[in-house]
């Protein structure tokens, strides 16, 4: 049974259950004035985000806990990952019995889970070892243990989202077909902003259950159709991705590398990134890895893991395609889960959403994610907006959401028509 404290309660600091301290008020206290000034600072000097969203996620800010002396996220986690925070969205407290209607038809328990997903028979018609190997100890790598023929009744939704890029949709679509990743998937949902025949063409070509809009002149940009494309499927599990994504593994690998990540999110793990390692830096993914004159990494936002959960700690996790020592020198904020295919496994703490492959939960995502996803500020204008607001949806959250990455990775991405 969760536990609750009464919103009045004092945390003992020295509880190494304790999350945060907060006042007679139930406010969060003691954060560091520097912080604020550091936070306040980019907004302020950089301007690349409004002012209110900022404001807003100072106000929302929480104490820092842990540090780099103490195992960094063992004062995040309780070991073995904890209990999961009751969201405060839909499907949360405070839920109408109208939102809690659309969420019921979102989650049908009734779907039955006794057959084996197409991603499972690929891998047991395949004839090879179906077990991949976890650190059991470590709680970033997931709470459960789970059996081969369980994770083979997981079944798989491909979401793409495309805008005017029909070269480049036309392409993405052959890789994935050729490579086997369409063989690999229950359900196939292409949601087309401004949409023309072209795009249909190229939806109806592959297979793919199309989905549009009258809204906004037929545009409502990458989070509300993400979030109605979530809403029309029936599979556990989301893979979405961009309309100009290549499959650039053959079809064994990318049969090993999907295999993984649905296991890692029946043990738990909330979210699963698939974009390759050599695909870096590129199109939405910053460089981390060349060193300013005075030898600061040179992408903005990251604290090079010595804190974790605020603004400045949103790209730490880029250092996983640069540093080939990252488990080493993350202070204890990332851990490898699986050897073999590699997996480095970190918080949402220290992460930004990217709507580069992805793998997450049908129900996690429409329970943690789909009313950020619909009424972030400007969602339905701006394509950047679903990644600062899941940014600042999630970086306080505690527990943190468990980030696993493909350390190789199957996408590259390849933009042909802008």
């Amino acid at each position: 049974m969760k536990s609750r404290r009464r919103p009045n309660a004092r945390i003992d600091p020295d509880d190494a259950s304790s999350k945060y301290r907060r006042d007679a008020c139930g406010c969060s206290a003691q954060l560091s004035l520097a912080k604020l000034a550091a936070l306040a600072g980019f907004g302020a000097l950089l301007m690349l985000f409004p002012p209110q969203d900022v404001v807003r996620f100072l106000a929302q800010a929480r104490d820092e806990t842990g540090t780099p002396g103490d195992g960094g996220h063992s004062r995040l986690f309780p070991r073995g990952g904890g209990q999961r925070t009751r969201p405060t969205v839909l499907g949360g407290a405070g839920t109408t019995p109208e939102e809690q209607a659309v969420l019921d038809k979102m989650d049908p328990e009734s779907v039955p889970l006794s057959a084996t997903s197409k991603l499972g028979a690929a891998v047991l018609a395949s004839g090879r070892d179906p077990t991949v190997t976890f650190d059991e100890e470590h709680e970033l790598c997931g709470d459960d243990s789970v059996a081969a023929e369980v994770v083979a009744k997981k079944t798989i939704a491909l979401i793409a989202i495309t805008y005017k890029s029909p070269l480049s949709l036309g392409a993405s679509m052959r890789t994935w077909r050729d490579n086997g990743l369409l063989d690999m998937v229950d359900e196939r949902i292409l949601f087309i902003n401004a949409p023309s025949k072209a795009d249909f063409d190229i939806g109806n070509e592959f297979g793919f259950k199309i989905m549009t809009t009258d809204e906004h002149g037929g545009n409502v940009m990458a989070g509300p159709a993400l979030a109605y494309a979530v809403g029309n499927i029936t599979s556990d599990y989301v893979l979405f991705m961009e309309k100009d994504f290549h499959l650039t593994a053959d079809r064994n690998t990318a049969l090993r590398e999907m295999w993984a990540g649905v296991w890692h999110m029946a043990r738990g793990v909330e979210v699963y990134r698939l974009r390759g390692k050599t695909d870096h830096p590129a199109e939405g993914m910053p460089d981390c890895c060349t060193a300013l004159p005075d030898g600061k990494p040179s992408c903005p936002f990251n604290s090079g893991w010595r804190t974790a959960g605020s603004f400045a700690d949103h790209m730490n996790w880029l250092f996983v395609f640069c540093d080939p020592d990252v488990v080493e020198n993350a202070n204890g904020r990332v851990v490898q889960c699986s050897p073999e295919p590699r997996s480095l496994c970190f918080t949402s703490a220290e992460s930004n959403w990217s709507n580069n492959p992805v793998m997450f939960g049908r129900k996690w995502f429409n329970r943690r994610l789909r009313k950020t996803a619909l009424e972030g500020e400007n969602a339905f204008t701006d394509n950047r907006m679903l990644e600062f607001e899941v940014m600042l949806e999630w970086l306080p959250w505690r527990p943190p959401a468990r980030i696993c990455a493909s350390y190789w990775g199957i996408f590259e991405h390849v933009e042909i028509d802008q």
